[in-house]
């Protein structure tokens, strides 16, 4: 599977075995600048994106088999510029700025996969450059 974006209109394009290379859909998440895909891994059903939190953010669900998007959250509450599918979780580095800078406080979400519902959110002293989850 391949993914890329462009920012506005915000849009997903992927491919599996049902959806031919360069099939388009409207990620529903306007007025962003995509960074982060992510999907359970080979065979997974779907992939999510998260808009930057330096954009107007937000989360949605990309349908690989249906070719539907539902869009989970909107706004910059569930945002992030990393993003780890982990079990029913999804785990987000939401820094302030559209770029990680020194000094920049940010947060780590970690978001409910099926609702878009932030589980937790934990501060952290300065921007996030990457995501790894162990367990």
């Amino acid at each position: 599977m391949s993914a890329a974006a462009r920012s506005w209109p915000a849009r997903a394009a992927r491919s599996s075995s049902r959806c031919p290379e360069g099939r388009a859909s409207d990620s529903g998440l306007a007025g962003n600048h995509l960074l982060e895909f992510a999907g359970p891994g080979p065979g997974g059903r779907f992939l999510y994106i998260t808009g930057s939190c330096g954009y107007a953010g937000g989360l949605s669900r990309l349908d690989l088999r249906a070719g539907t998007v539902d869009v989970l959250a909107r706004g910059r509450r569930v945002c992030g510029s990393r993003m780890l599918v982990d079990g029913d979780r999804l785990v987000l580095a939401a820094n302030p700025l559209p770029v990680p800078r020194p000094g920049a406080a940010s947060r780590i979400l970690v978001v409910d996969r099926r609702t878009g519902r932030m589980r937790h959110a934990i501060r952290t002293p300065g921007s996030i450059v990457d995501l790894a989850v162990a367990g």
